[in-house]
């Protein structure tokens, strides 16, 4: 028996449907470079407005933690002792000087007559690392023996140091770098704020402090935030 094996030919100038020509592959991978690439910048804008807003998040945290332990000194301290210096600062900043009637071991300390006993003179005052990183520093000198007499006054607030002179002609030389040696490591001062940019007090009923604070995040975006806290004396 004779088999007869059919062969289907494609008319001329046709082509099979099942191949692609050279300028459907460019095209193809043309449109899905394309898609990519609006895929890959929507995910990265995404991503950026989302580490931009931890970051600024992470800022606000700080700022309110600086606040909270600035104003937590200020209702403790009797408003008549406490001294707002400009001078020596950048435009917008502040250095406070304040007492502490806390001693060493955080205990508040008060006399026969329920009147604070001052164990301290607290400085708060910015300070621009090596790095040129600006921080709201917190430094405390210790007074056991009850010899500084308030209100303070800041005779020179240099990039080194701060001098200070209570109401008896007795000073205190605050290292602005080292801070006070005479305490453990740890505790020679606290930074509170990294990133200040401003900070401003009026002393009043209530005392207000505002702070301000710029820094950069990984792609270099800039974050400016601002906080102000109104502030009452119990002293």
């Amino acid at each position: 028996m004779l088999h007869v094996r059919r062969q289907s030919h494609s008319p001329p100038g046709s082509r099979s449907r099942h191949a692609f020509t050279y300028v459907e592959v460019v095209i193809s991978v043309g449109l899905l470079a394309i898609v990519m690439s609006l895929f890959v910048s929507a995910f990265e804008s995404s991503s950026d407005s989302f580490m931009t807003s931890c970051a600024r998040g992470i800022v606000l945290v700080r700022m309110d933690g600086a606040l909270a332990t600035l104003e937590a000194d200020l209702r403790e301290a009797d408003q008549s002792k406490i001294t707002v210096c400009t001078t020596g600062l950048p435009a917008g900043q502040c250095a406070i000087v304040l007492p502490s009637a806390r001693d060493r071991d955080g205990a508040f300390q008060v006399s026969g007559s329920y009147q604070p006993c001052w164990q301290a003179v607290v400085l708060y005052c910015p300070y621009v690392t090596a790095k040129g990183v600006s921080q709201l520093r917190r430094y405390v000198y210790y007074d056991d023996d009850w010899v500084f007499k308030f209100p303070f006054t800041v005779d020179a607030i240099t990039a080194d140091e701060v001098t200070l002179t209570d109401a008896l002609g007795v000073s205190v030389v605050v290292d602005r770098e080292d801070g006070n040696t005479t305490l453990e490591a740890g505790r020679e001062f606290t930074v509170l704020c990294p990133g200040l940019t401003g900070l401003e007090m009026t002393l009043g009923a209530p005392t207000r402090v505002t702070l301000a604070v710029n820094c950069l995040t990984r792609r270099d975006r800039s974050i400016d935030a601002e906080m102000t806290r109104d502030v009452v004396h119990r002293n």
